[in-house]
């Protein structure tokens, strides 16, 4: 198994951990930290299962590790709170009954952006706010933290046997949304556990035919999920590449052997449809070297960034550990 990165106590902020024993669980922790009443009327058909149900996609770790269990209790409690605020909402969308959700931790603004406005934004503004006033308060979580360049919904950090604070992200998400956690920009790899709280998507053009519970195609986009959006990123990346290569060819004036070589290579990047296509992605990034050599020569051009495919297919299958 691949030794796990580790952030140290010093260099992290509040709150508290939860210690990853079984005498600590953030389950029973949390038994006293719900208020909601409305939700707590919800959650109490979890026994019968005719609401509840397991929504949670987890992309990290792979393997289990040390600390996997206790992670997966705090990730269910956010997944059990998504569902029934996903319930609440949809119930107060089908009743016309916004009241419902009013005073479940819903901020102002965001309850009145939703009332204005209904749509899956400000839906998912809804729901984000009771799933965090349902942990509010309760050890090892935080809400909207700044990390990198993006603010995950939720980081939840484990202290372990050898009091190493492990830190996990979970975002809470839409159905056709699933996986866009993989897409924030930060470094997934810093993190012992990254998941997604999923619920239905609603179909705001007929509100009433929105379902509580996952569709087939709910799931298989689910299941699909890192693969979909490890193929949306790659098709993003040779967009910026073609774009690039467009440019220095229309540029002729700037410099005339580069531009004839960038409508070289941009011929062979059309050519290329998936990252299977092993031998075509080797004859491009060959005529991508000689673009990088023709642009170097003048002071016009030598600033244009032309990475290679295959470095590109590299850093999307690390990120998303393929």
């Amino acid at each position: 198994m691949r030794e796990l990165p580790t952030l140290r106590p010093h260099k992290l902020p509040v709150p508290t951990p939860v210690r990853s024993t079984p005498q600590n669980s953030p389950v029973t922790a949390l038994a006293h930290a719900h208020p909601i009443a409305q939700l707590q009327k919800v959650l109490g058909n979890q026994a019968t299962g005719a609401i509840m149900q397991r929504q949670k996609k987890r992309f990290r770790p792979k393997e289990d590790h040390a600390n996997l269990a206790t992670f997966e209790q705090m990730a269910d409690k956010l997944d059990s709170l998504t569902t029934a605020a996903h319930t609440l909402t949809l119930q107060a969308l089908q009743t016309d009954n916004p009241g419902l959700v009013k005073d479940e931790g819903v901020t102002t603004g965001h309850y009145t952006n939703w009332l204005n406005n209904p749509n899956a934004m400000t839906t998912g503004y809804v729901i984000e706010d009771m799933v965090t006033q349902g942990v509010s308060g309760a050890a090892g979580y935080s809400a909207q933290e700044t990390h990198g360049n993006a603010r995950p919904d939720f980081v939840l950090r484990v202290q372990d046997q050898l009091g190493v604070i492990r830190a996990g992200v979970v975002d809470i998400t839409s159905s056709k949304e699933a996986g866009h956690v993989l897409q924030k920009d930060f470094n997934l790899a810093n993190y012992a556990y990254v998941a997604e709280a999923i619920y239905p998507s609603i179909n705001f053009s007929n509100v009433k035919a929105s379902n509580f519970t996952l569709s087939a195609e709910d799931e298989e986009l689910i299941q699909n999920a890192r693969i979909r959006r490890a193929r949306e990123t790659f098709a993003a990346q040779m967009g910026f590449l073609k774009q690039q290569l467009d440019l220095l060819y229309n540029q002729s004036f700037l410099n005339k052997e580069a531009s004839q070589k960038a409508g070289i290579a941009r011929a062979w990047l059309a050519k290329i449809k998936t990252t299977e296509d092993t031998e075509l992605i080797h004859t491009a990034d060959q005529a991508i070297l000689e673009v990088r050599a023709a642009a170097k020569t003048s002071i016009f051009t030598n600033g244009y960034v032309f990475p290679l495919i295959h470095e590109i297919i590299a850093g999307i299958k690390a990120r998303y550990e393929l």
